[in-house]
């Protein structure tokens, strides 16, 4: 703000303006810059996904936040993402959590080493996705991303998405277990204390790889991950098959069981099970029921005719 100050300043001597009027804008300016800071909407949660390698040799940011229930909408907004990151590769909001996701008109505009992206949102979701490059030696990797504390938060969830091939997978701040989520691979996630205006947290992940493949083209060769990478590929549907067989094994053998079952004995009144009653009347050995005299095999149940 100083070097603003003084360029202002100079500025006033060339068109002939009084200096404490210059410093006056200026300070104003500063404190309409402050004040918009601190009007920004504040999220019920934020959430912010780590996903390295998974469609694209980088690191792929997820952050979505939900604005509070209080917000009146639309609401207008600004993120800082690294300058590194170019434009976002997602600007987006939904009307709920899990939602289907609607793009978004944005400006951008250059701010340090920093763009700061700028939308109005209809809806109370936001989504916003950027790519950042990885650290890489040899074998290992190592990405970090700083959240500057655009917007305050009651909640913040961090969410690492483990690659295929991946080992030795570290986190900071810890994240918990791995477990079984989105495309059946791993993450790993942890939910932490809400974060104040201006409040910046750094989420850094660190692990070895020697599969050259991104998880998605994993994923689409069909083949699974090793150890490292956590779980076979197609995991899900892979059990829903194994279900489904175990199921038809299951059906069948009840169906040969049932067949092997002796028939119920005649009822009283269709005859003796002995072949034939009073009258000349003759009734199937097996089922009990009634022949015909020409019959040869019972039409009921296929057993032979026994006739003395």
């Amino acid at each position: 703000m100083r070097n603003q100050l003084l360029s202002q300043a100079t500025l006033g001597r060339a068109v002939g303006l009084p200096l404490a009027v210059l410093l006056a804008v200026g300070i104003v300016a500063a404190a309409g810059r402050e004040v918009s800071a601190q009007t920004q909407p504040r999220l019920d949660r934020l959430g912010i996904a780590l996903w390295p390698e998974f469609d694209r040799a980088q690191a792929l940011v997820i952050i979505q936040g939900e604005l509070a229930p209080a917000t009146a909408l639309p609401a207008r907004l600004s993120l800082h993402i690294p300058a590194a990151a170019g434009e976002p590769n997602a600007v987006a909001s939904s009307a709920s959590p899990g939602g289907r996701l609607v793009d978004r008109q944005y400006e951008t505009s250059t701010d340090g080493d920093s763009l700061l992206v700028t939308l109005e949102t209809p809806h109370p979701i936001l989504h916003l996705e950027f790519y950042l490059p990885l650290v890489r030696d040899g074998i290992q990797r190592e990405f970090a991303y700083v959240w500057p504390g655009d917007l305050a938060a009651e909640e913040v969830t961090l969410q690492a998405q483990i690659p295929v091939g991946a080992e030795d997978f570290y986190t900071e701040p810890e994240l918990g277990p791995a477990a079984v989520g989105e495309y059946g691979l791993l993450y790993r996630h942890v939910t932490l204390e809400g974060l104040e205006a201006g409040q910046t947290l750094r989420f850094r992940i660190q692990y070895s790889k020697e599969d050259p493949r991104l998880s998605f083209e994993a994923l689409a060769a069909g083949q699974p991950a090793d150890d490292g990478g956590g779980v076979p590929l197609g995991w899900p549907a892979l059990a829903a098959m194994a279900a489904v067989v175990l199921v038809g094994i299951a059906a069948l053998a009840w169906y040969r069981y049932s067949q092997r079952q002796p028939a119920p004995a005649p009822l009283p009144g269709q005859g003796p099970p002995s072949g034939r009653a009073a009258g000349g009347a003759a009734y199937c050995t097996q089922c009990g029921h009634r022949l015909a005299l020409e019959d040869r095999f019972c039409p009921q149940c296929g057993t032979p005719t026994r006739r003395g």
